[in-house]
């Protein structure tokens, strides 16, 4: 994430929002750590990003829109069989 970062804003001299984005299958209880070095007891590295976690979001909430990616993400996404009794299908 970090390398490819530095590509991006190097190659382009625009500033870069780094998202990490999560699909597995399964929820998962942590997400990413941040890229922390320490060398000799001196901050050296503090790389973050943001992440977004496809297992936390509501599925059909993300297919009702009329957007091509949101559709296509929420094939990760969790759907929650409580859904269909708050809202109408």
């Amino acid at each position: 994430m970090l390398e490819y970062f530095i590509l991006e804003w190097r190659d382009f001299d625009l500033p870069v929002c780094p998202i990490a984005v999560l699909s597995h299958r399964e929820f998962a209880p942590q997400s990413l750590p941040p890229l922390h070095m320490i060398i000799r007891g001196e901050d050296i590295l503090d790389f973050r990003f943001a992440v977004i976690d496809l297992g936390r979001l509501e599925a059909r909430e993300y297919a009702r829109k009329l957007n091509a990616a949101a559709m296509a993400l929420s094939a990760r996404m969790r759907v929650d069989p409580a859904y269909d009794s708050q809202f109408e299908i």
